[in-house]
């Protein structure tokens, strides 16, 4: 790309990409040469560097120095939140386009979003997207959504309700709730001082979400693939820390106050953020590289906390005990076993 094309660019529709990158330097080319690939050319890159201590920065700058439409900011560590914040402040273009520094964009993503805005009168475009996990395409973890447009209040407030409530409703995959494979309208953001918030340290992307749906008119739901969300090891599977109970009652505090503006019953909302947290935390906590020991603690230590018997004692513990009971008869773990049973059997007859 040359600084002619880029400012022949129709300004009116051009797009703003923000990537946030910390020590990405393993990942960061992949991620930008997806979005050279575009195959147009009225959009602008932010890539916000959050204090790397490894080469991200360096190889952000060579390609900022080839493309005039590229930007780099270099800020001290402070999070996602503060880097896409900082990247919202400083985006010219109508539309807003998050990407994580470990993601891709398909090839047509921008044609495709442009195809859409220029044929309705739209704020919004939710992409599907491609799960990728180590390097491969995950099958089972990608689905096909219908495409529909919601353009009456209601139908927004049914889909938010859809998104963060219902569980098992076609729309509650983790694609929808995440800040990434979408479309925002930068009108919509700035004149709604709409921000991730930064004392959240999960769950962030989707307090913005639902902040931000409150206040759309034109959702399209697109079933096309446009997005490659990849995932690893390392990314699935984080280390177990004392405090990221905290976090997540911090996610739900906020998230409670988020939808609580776009007029969400918080009692609903409280029973199913608490079964989805107690699920992902244990799928995640089995597959963690440490030993069977140090797993069964750490569960243990997590099902001990008030908030968290509270909701399980609510909703049905069948998917939680068998999510456990899988695991432990695959390892012949049966003595932990036992006193997982005997610990939700004591936590029911305290109810």
């Amino acid at each position: 790309m040359d600084d002619v094309d880029f400012m022949k660019a129709d300004v009116h529709i051009s797009f703003s990409i923000i990537i946030p990158a910390y020590n990405a330097e393993r990942t960061i080319d992949r991620c930008i040469e997806s979005i050279l690939a575009q195959k147009m050319t009225a959009y602008e890159v932010i890539v916000v560097n959050d204090g790397s201590t490894d080469k991200t920065a360096d190889i952000i700058s060579e390609y900022a120095n080839k493309y005039p439409n590229m930007r780099l900011i270099s800020i001290s560590n402070r999070g996602v939140s503060n880097a896409r914040n900082i990247g919202i402040d400083m985006a010219k273009g109508k539309w807003i386009v998050f990407v994580d520094a470990d993601d891709e964009l398909e090839p047509g993503f921008l044609c495709t979003s442009l195809d859409i805005l220029k044929n309705k009168i739209i704020d919004t475009i939710c992409f599907n997207g491609l799960y990728v996990y180590e390097n491969e395409i995950c099958e089972k973890m990608n689905r096909i959504y219908p495409e529909k447009v919601f353009n009456t209040q209601d139908e927004i407030l049914e889909l938010i309700r859809s998104l963060y409530i219902d569980d098992d409703n076609l729309y509650s995959g983790d694609f929808f709730r995440a800040s990434w494979g979408k479309v925002y309208s930068a009108k919509i953001i700035k004149e709604n001082s709409l921000v991730f918030p930064l004392d959240v340290k999960i769950g962030e992307d989707a307090i913005f979400l639902v902040r931000y749906l409150s206040f759309a008119h034109n959702i399209v739901l697109c079933n096309k693939y446009v997005y490659r969300y990849y995932r690893t090891n390392e990314s699935v599977v984080g280390r177990f820390k004392s405090d990221f109970l905290d976090y997540q009652k911090n996610e739900y505090q906020a998230m409670i106050v988020a939808l609580s503006n776009a007029q969400i019953v918080a009692k609903e909302f409280a029973v199913s953020f608490w079964h989805k947290a107690e699920k992902n935390f244990i799928e995640n906590e089995l597959k963690a590289p440490y030993s069977h020991c140090t797993q069964l603690r750490n569960i243990t230590y997590y099902l001990s906390d008030n908030t968290v018997r509270k909701y399980l004692m609510i909703y049905d513990q069948k998917g939680i005990k068998s999510l456990i009971r899988s695991y432990m008869e695959k390892y012949r773990l049966y003595f932990p076993l036992a006193l997982i049973d005997y610990w939700i059997i004591r936590t029911k007859k305290k109810r």
